[in-house]
């Protein structure tokens, strides 16, 4: 996928520019400053589902509220993504790998691995295809 717009899902802000870095070195780009609440997400998933917003990845951190574990908030986000049935790809984005929580993601890097985001991302296949 070439271009792709992308919605980072984080709560540590260390990560915001180094993600951000390599994915507009590789030509994708964040549809919006990182989000840091599964509130927040919910509300931009519902405007993805409406048409106000197109995004083609998000890439998921496991944990957002404090004292949240198991990869709670997550489970939410890709919930609901699977409930609307959303066209977006989602990359793990955790110290863990998010099978490790029983969610099931498109890729799983895990933050140690945030430098392969783009690569991972030129292989999915452009929207509207198979």
């Amino acid at each position: 996928m070439e271009h792709a717009k992308v919605l980072l899902v984080e709560d540590k802000v260390i990560f915001h520019d180094a993600v951000r870095d390599v994915l507009e070195n590789s030509g994708h780009s964040l549809i919006e400053p990182p989000v840091d609440n599964t509130e927040k997400v919910l509300e931009i998933l519902d405007q993805i589902k409406a048409g106000e917003r197109i995004c083609d990845v998000i890439i998921l951190d496991g944990h957002l509220s404090p004292g949240s574990a198991n990869g709670e908030d997550a489970r939410i986000i890709v919930n609901r993504i699977r409930e609307r049935k959303l066209p977006v790809k989602v990359i793990g984005f955790s110290a863990c790998n998010m099978g490790d929580y029983g969610i099931e993601v498109d890729a799983d890097p895990t933050k140690d691995g945030y430098e392969q985001i783009p690569s991972i991302i030129d292989s999915f296949p452009e929207p509207g295809v198979a």
